[in-house]
């Protein structure tokens, strides 16, 4: 009798490959939450008391978060996709887009119980599917999650939810923390340990590949990482400009995207590239150094690449444009 068997086996949990799958499992399951746990409908006076500008600037935000999140929780399992290191690493990304979803439904609630006029809302799902910048934004991420270069494509994950979603989510920090939103705060709160979570585990995952490159592709790598997240942060500051109208807005958001940018490039062994303000940060990170804490450092086991000198790169012009303080 021949002998036939599934394309897939069943996952031993016990077999580690990477003892950080293990676990990240354990914390991202322990994060699980769900929108109407949480009563936004009762930061709807806060939403009243905004200027016009203000509720456009959060229902355009809100959009905007939505439709990338809708992206990475459809497209995610794409940057594994013939690359995967184990079937561990697989069921993470699985929750990973689970979550993105749950994230995505938690901005349809806030929009919806923010506005009275259900059609108004509505029209703003097809003025963001339709936007230049949006499709712009996207097409970068999907021509790199449907190559197949393992350490590109989960290293552009890690820009999707640790750049771009910020551009965002700096302008709800603002309305949590300045303006009484306690419950738009609990929501983005738990949005911030996830996303932060998911970035944390992927650059890990980016720095298991790196190590096992020579240095030569080491510094391609490298060389690519930083134009990549030159051209993303130059859309995303065109993102900032056309969102907000409050100037004191756009330099808190630039600054975050910019200083979230440095991060990760320090990350892959790659010096501070952007102007940063921290002094204009330094109310955001009062919160986002709290939460970005996951007790997994003990559990890592982060290859650090060597840091790379200004000489090492040969880069086709660089990224002159930077966003200003």
């Amino acid at each position: 009798m021949s002998k036939k068997f599934l394309y897939y086996k069943a996952i031993n949990w016990n077999e580690i490959e990477d003892e950080l799958d293990n676990a990240t499992w354990e914390r991202v399951t322990s994060l699980f939450w769900l929108d109407n746990r949480i009563p936004i409908e009762n930061d709807k006076p806060a939403f009243n008391r905004l200027s016009a500008e203000e509720k456009q600037e959060l229902n355009r935000s809100l959009i905007f978060l939505a439709n990338l999140s809708t992206y990475q929780s459809l497209e995610a399992e794409e940057f594994i996709r013939h690359s995967e290191r184990s079937q561990q690493e697989v069921a993470i990304v699985n929750n990973l887009q689970f979550t993105e979803m749950v994230n995505t439904k938690a901005y349809n609630t806030i929009l919806y119980s923010f506005n009275e006029a259900e059609q108004e809302a509505a029209s703003l799902f097809e003025w963001v599917d339709q936007h230049k910048l949006v499709v712009e934004r996207l097409e970068r991420v999907d021509t790199v999650y449907h190559s197949k270069n393992a350490i590109q494509k989960r290293f552009m994950a890690t820009c999707v939810e640790g750049i771009m979603t910020y551009s965002q989510l700096a302008f709800l920090m603002k309305l949590w923390i300045q303006k009484g939103f306690t419950n738009l705060g609990e929501m983005v709160k738990m949005i911030l340990l996830n996303e932060s979570l998911h970035c944390d585990y992927l650059i890990h995952k980016v720095n298991l590949l790196l190590a096992r490159m020579d240095r030569a592709d080491q510094i391609s790598f490298q060389t690519w990482a930083v134009e990549m997240i030159d051209r993303i942060l130059e859309t995303e500051g065109k993102i900032i400009c056309e969102l907000y109208v409050d100037a004191d807005i756009q330099k808190l958001a630039r600054n975050l995207v910019q200083r979230e940018a440095n991060r990760l490039l320090e990350s892959i062994g790659v010096e501070e590239r952007y102007p940063v303000n921290r002094e204009i940060l330094s109310t955001l990170d009062r919160v986002l150094n709290r939460l970005r804490k996951h007790e997994l450092l003990g559990k890592m086991s982060i290859h650090r690449i060597e840091e790379s000198r200004d000489d090492d790169y040969n880069f086709c012009g660089g990224f002159t444009c930077y966003i200003g303080h």
